[in-house]
């Protein structure tokens, strides 16, 4: 079996968010980690460095040590290969970068023209830093595609915008979830699946996580034995909602016509023509906007 070695990079900011790039492909996406193939000649440290000038236009750094060695065989143009790779650290601050010297076929793989300090990395950065590589999160199975399987790392990862350079707070902060109260978290959150699109990514007895696939912040459920929906509109002296979720449709008729199919409930007030005003099966309000710039 042949043997192919590659060279990645976790790259972190100051606040441990990690470079993530966005990939696109036979209708897949995904996240990946810098890094590529060690080319003959070259050590490990060697490719890592050539590999992250490539890829970010970074070449005054300083890398750090292997934090990680992984091994995997794969098919690759119809071959089984063996590939090793190892993780180097790398730390920047203040920096920009661009993918400018990054191959045609990188290029066309990426989700836009850009790369990305994710803003919801400090926790991913901290978990592969405490040996949490165990259980990466893969790319999407390839199917009829075999010759992908060996693609760069998936991880989780958030959308950005084409061109743009985004990262997390000081000392880590981010908003991770939103949280809806309910008396039976699981039923919500299977709602809300149906609705968006979502997975459950998490399920506890008393609490429920749903995920967008392409990452971003996400929705929990929790179990409020003494629950009381609130009342829309707002009345003096009943439970009023302290909170509302905004979801942007392309089809307000057709929006609204899924979400009734879903399980949700028209409200009886709609105060504007191109909002409509649901309940989800707790009682929550929550609003189907149309998009009109759009349109």
């Amino acid at each position: 079996m042949r043997m192919r070695e590659g060279a990645r990079i976790i790259l972190l900011n100051e606040w441990d968010g990690i470079c993530l790039f966005r990939h696109e492909r036979h209708g897949d996406r995904y996240w990946s980690i810098p890094g590529g193939g060690v080319d003959h000649g070259e050590t490990w440290e060697q490719a890592a460095i050539r590999e992250l000038a490539e890829e970010t236009g970074l070449r005054e750094v300083e890398l750090g040590p292997c934090v990680w060695t992984r091994e995997k065989e794969v098919v690759l143009g119809g071959e089984w290969i063996r590939g090793i790779e190892r993780y180097f650290l790398v730390r920047v601050s203040g920096i920009e970068m661009s993918n400018a010297n990054q191959f045609d076929y990188e290029r066309d793989a990426l989700h836009g023209d850009s790369v990305a300090i994710d803003p919801g990395a400090p926790r991913v950065g901290r978990h592969l830093l405490s040996g949490g590589f165990a259980r990466p999160h893969r790319a999407p199975d390839r199917g009829d595609h075999p010759a992908e399987a060996d693609d760069p790392h998936a991880m989780t990862g958030y959308p950005f915008q084409n061109g743009s350079i985004t990262m997390s707070g000081p000392y880590g902060i981010m908003v991770s979830t939103i949280n809806l109260n309910a008396p039976d978290p699981l039923e919500l959150a299977r709602f809300y699946e149906r609705l968006l699109g979502w997975t459950i990514a998490s399920e506890e007895p008393d609490w429920v996580v749903v995920r967008n696939p392409e990452g971003g912040v996400a929705l929990s459920f929790q179990t409020e034995r003494i629950y009381v929906p609130p009342v829309w509109p707002a009345r003096p002296g009943e439970q009023q909602m302290m909170m509302h979720l905004e979801i942007r449709v392309d089809d307000l008729d057709g929006g609204c016509a899924h979400a009734k199919a879903c399980g949700a409930t028209l409200a009886d007030y709609q105060p504007q023509d191109d909002v409509r005003v649901h309940l989800d099966p707790a009682g929550h309000p929550f609003c189907l906007w149309l998009d009109t710039e759009d349109s």
